[in-house]
């Protein structure tokens, strides 16, 4: 910012909010009007990319492009909406380790985020907890297409032999042996986060130097998240070992299928001894629930989370379970199908499966959910999910 400068193109400035690795972020706003995050960049050209940038991918999990302009004498300014939050980077810091539920949600946000991303023919390139704004409501926003590659010749750092906007920390190995960016690399950097966010720890050891981080994700083994926190599914170490695969064409190939994966370690795995036999039947049909649920909403509805986010749901848990009513709809589906699904059905809705839900961290089965006046299936509809009321499927 420039000195005595407390205006900019009619955005008057509140207050500094932080430094980016391309330019500072205030806190802004037009006369009367609600705040926004004024984005100054330094060079105008870089500026102008990450617009031109922002316009290609329409996501809500990706951050709007309000407004722009140049700065008289250099620069470029970015109008983007203010987001009350944090960002990952804090939440990480001062809650975690978080629990699998919580995990889950928020990289099934940040994958699709970034799906919608490589669609528009983008690679994000930067990808880090700092780059991810969290809000009150745990709804993710991606940040930061500054960094992102599109096929512009890059600025490469002499030191360390990357673009000059990729974080070493994050850096996929490939990245790191001096190769291009790909989508592959962003979600490497993705299965990074969600370590991160499960074990509160890294898969390599701290070290000094940005040179010794690039070595370790070049050529060291990841250690296996429940070295960390023993308590987590042996799941979920052969998932997040496979997605920080030396190899891209090994990792997970969207950021949607790395999210769906972790679907089937969604229980938290806490047990007493003397939970017996029964808990843990509990605990898998339940699991087993989630990945099948998930599963559907995906194949039938490639952006069923989206749709579902841009219709006020965050906590999808029980949506993920009425997606099976849904499928009593297809007229394909014969008579031992639907009755299979229909003993599902059965099963959540009694007290074993109910308190089976609880004990997951879910949002206590279905019945409940059922008789808050038809709220679910108003959201559902809203969404575009369903076309008829939950109960007439059942």
């Amino acid at each position: 910012m420039r000195p005595g400068v407390d205006e900019i193109d009619g955005y008057r400035i509140e207050g500094h909010v932080a430094r980016g690795r391309s330019g500072d972020v205030y806190r802004a706003a037009l006369p009367d009007g609600p705040p926004i995050a004024l984005k100054l960049h330094d060079r105008a050209d870089a500026g102008r990319r990450e617009a031109e940038r922002l316009v290609l991918v329409d996501h809500p999990g990706v951050v709007e492009l309000l407004d722009q302009g140049e700065l008289t004498g250099g620069g470029a300014w970015l109008a983007l909406p203010w987001i009350e939050g944090r960002t990952l980077a804090h939440l990480l810091a001062t809650e975690g380790p978080l629990s699998l539920d919580r995990t889950r949600s928020l990289i099934r946000q940040l994958g699709e985020a970034l799906d919608a991303v490589h669609a528009a023919g983008v690679v994000h390139g930067d990808l880090s907890p700092r780059n991810v704004m969290v809000d009150l409501h745990d709804r993710v926003t991606l940040l930061d297409l500054g960094a992102a590659v599109d096929g512009t010749p890059a600025t490469v750092d002499e030191t360390t032999g990357l673009e000059v906007d990729t974080t070493p920390r994050y850096a996929s190995p490939e990245v790191a042996q001096g190769r291009p960016a790909e989508p592959a690399s962003d979600r490497y950097a993705l299965a990074l986060i969600a370590y991160e966010a499960l074990t509160g720890s890294f898969p390599y050891p701290e070290v000094a130097t940005p040179i010794a981080m690039l070595a370790h994700h070049a050529s060291s083994a990841p250690t296996p998240p429940t070295e960390h926190r023993p308590q987590l599914p042996a799941a979920v170490d052969e998932l997040l070992l496979d997605a920080l695969s030396k190899r891209p064409e090994d990792r997970p190939g969207s950021g949607a299928e790395l999210a769906t994966a972790l679907i089937g370690a969604s229980l938290e795995p806490t047990r007493s001894p003397a939970a017996g036999r029964s808990r843990r039947r509990q605990g898998l049909a339940v699991g087993a629930l989630a990945v099948i649920a998930g599963s559907i909403g995906i194949v039938r509805f490639p952006d069923f989370y989206t749709r579902l986010h841009a219709a006020g749901v965050t906590d999808t848990a029980g949506a993920e379970l009425i997606l099976f009513a849904m499928m009593l709809q297809a007229p394909n589906h014969n008579v031992l199908a639907k009755l299979i699904f229909i003993s599902f059905f059965l099963f959540l809705t009694s007290p074993v499966a109910t308190h089976a839900v609880a004990h997951a961290g879910w949002i206590g089965g279905l019945r409940p959910m059922l008789g808050k006046e038809g709220a679910i299936n108003i959201v559902l509809e809203r969404a575009g999910l369903i076309s008829q009321p939950i109960e007439v499927l059942l």
